[in-house]
């Protein structure tokens, strides 16, 4: 059983994030914020956005830039779905990202620093891989 107390809003994430020392980015209008998380397997900038369900419900969209949208090939990222440990393809402006939401009604800081983690390091496999398509790497067959 994780000890650490929910996040409960969106407010409460750049709280989280000044007190585990990182540093952020708050767009206008407290919707969206940056940050860069640091991972054994690399580092990557992670948005952070704040979503509501019909009931209200604040949730916490999270995504990593993977490649550009002509790197991947478009029935692959479906079968993808199936394949991935954590997350799923997205598409926004042009660029492929590996994106997660989390209630934060139930999120506590150590599950969240835990997911971070495991995104960041799926989405720097997926972003070798689609650098290097030709080399033998998993999720190749992701890539053109």
């Amino acid at each position: 059983m994780d000890p650490s107390p929910p996040l409960a809003s969106f407010a409460s994430v750049p709280r989280w994030l000044q007190a585990t020392g990182r540093a952020f980015s708050l767009a206008p209008g407290a919707q969206l914020l940056q940050c860069r998380y640091e991972h054994p397997r690399g580092s990557a900038i992670v948005a952070m956005r704040r979503l509501l369900s019909r009931s209200g419900a604040e949730w916490l969209a999270l995504s990593v830039p993977i490649c550009t949208a002509d790197r991947i090939r478009p029935r692959a990222a479906l079968v993808a779905g199936d394949a991935l440990p954590v997350g799923a393809l997205a598409l926004r402006e042009g660029v492929v990202f590996l994106r997660q939401t989390l209630p934060l009604q139930s999120l506590a800081a150590a599950q969240l620093e835990h997911l971070l983690g495991e995104l960041v390091d799926a989405a720097a496999q997926l972003a070798v891989a689609a650098a290097e398509p030709g080399r033998d790497l998993p999720y190749r067959w992701l890539f053109r």
